[in-house]
């Protein structure tokens, strides 16, 4: 015969336990409500009747912990009014304990699914999403001097971008629907008295929004977008000469060494094939050299000079009469007074990738969220 004796004994406020029993690896707890009378008319009331109520608590030790409370009904002898006792635990006209409650709260906060917390907290996922959609997303000091934007692709409401927007301290402003001028400029509009300085990556139509609404703001361009420009340069020179003749195959078996940051240190084979891969075309070398160039302005830190070279760079790339060192020119001649602003205010939107692949994995254990104010709530709780 099964054993249920179990030392398992709870501390529950004004009810005292009767008994606890371990029955199918599920704890049941029987206990009965402290006698709390209230007034009426004059006096104290009467008990009525008793009524069990059924209440489902804290796992203990893995396993599922349920709570018989006996609770009074009580009578007024002079009215005939009847009430029902409470219980501290839990909500009125509810059987799930607010333990439960605030514990599937916190873990709504971490990277975890619906399923995966009802599974945890022995709770369907039908009450999960009831409490997260009743969760209330507590509100923060923000410092708007310096915002930074970056879309990501959240594909909800059948909007397949959306706009997220952090604060000088990298701490969550907003999610904006989409990426629309309008929708950003609604935005920017409403705090145009306090934001200084954008940083962004290269996307035209975020800075021609912001300049609109935001004329006297200065607008920082993300070095990482900066950088790849160049890496993009120096990938469709080699792409181009490898496709034109068959003497140039080796720009494909080497692309990785082409890649890799020229600043970096090169072992003695690597610095044997680089000069070997550079002597095969003065095309691919002059462009090498330009990205080489490139790489090591980036190492100035006074923004007069860094603010020189990168003129003087921009003038080489347009006479060197390769397609893709000219399109490179003309990119960063667009874009040369928010790169000078790289090192003006040393800034860049780095953090901002971070967020992004949090915001990939809080999809993917969603397997895509469909309603955009759900997926706003989860960013908020789980990145905020």
């Amino acid at each position: 015969m099964q054993n249920n004796f179990t030392t398992f004994r709870p501390e529950i406020k004004d009810v005292k336990i009767k008994k606890a029993e371990l029955i199918c690896d599920t704890y049941h707890v029987y206990g009965i409500r402290a006698d709390i009378r209230q007034n009426c008319c004059g006096r104290k009331m009467n008990i009525h009747d008793y009524r069990t109520v059924t209440i489902r608590s804290l796992s203990y030790g893995n396993r599922k912990v349920i709570l018989h409370i006996e609770k009074q009904r009580y009578v007024c002898p002079i009215c005939n009014k009847r009430t029902t006792s409470s219980i501290g635990i839990v909500d009125r006209n509810c059987s799930i304990s607010n333990e439960v409650k605030d514990e599937i709260r916190r873990k709504l906060s971490e990277m975890k699914s619906f399923t995966q917390i009802g599974r945890e907290e022995n709770t369907s996922i039908s009450t999960v999403m009831r409490i997260f959609h009743d969760i209330e997303v507590p509100h923060k000091e923000l410092d708007y001097e310096t915002v930074y934007l970056d879309e990501f692709k959240g594909n909800a409401d059948k909007e397949k971008y959306q706009l997220a927007i952090y604060d000088t301290n990298h701490i969550l402003i907003d999610i904006l629907k989409d990426r629309k001028s309008s929708t950003i400029r609604k935005f920017l509009l409403c705090h145009k008295d306090s934001i200084k300085k954008v940083g962004m990556d290269m996307f035209m139509q975020f800075r021609n929004t912001v300049y609109s609404c935001l004329p006297h703001a200065d607008i920082v361009a993300d070095k990482y977008h900066v950088i790849r420009q160049a890496n993009w340069m120096i990938r469709d020179v080699r792409i181009r000469l490898f496709n034109s003749d068959v003497k140039y195959r080796e720009y494909k078996k080497y692309w990785k060494l082409i890649a890799k940051n020229p600043n970096s240190t090169f072992s003695l084979l690597q610095k044997k094939r680089l000069k070997k891969l550079k002597n095969l075309s003065e095309i691919f070398s002059r462009a090498y050299d330009l990205r080489t160039k490139f790489f090591s302005i980036f190492e100035i830190k006074d923004v007069t000079i860094f603010s020189h070279e990168l003129k003087n760079l921009i003038g080489e790339l347009k006479e060197s009469g390769i397609k893709e060192c000219i399109k490179l020119g003309e990119t960063l001649s667009n874009w040369e007074e928010e790169i000078n602003n790289i090192q003006k205010y040393n800034i860049n939107n780095g953090f901002v990738e971070g967020k992004n692949n949090k915001i990939k994995v809080i999809k993917r254990l969603s397997y895509g969220i469909k309603k955009f104010d759900n997926l706003k709530k989860f960013i908020q709780l789980r990145i905020s």
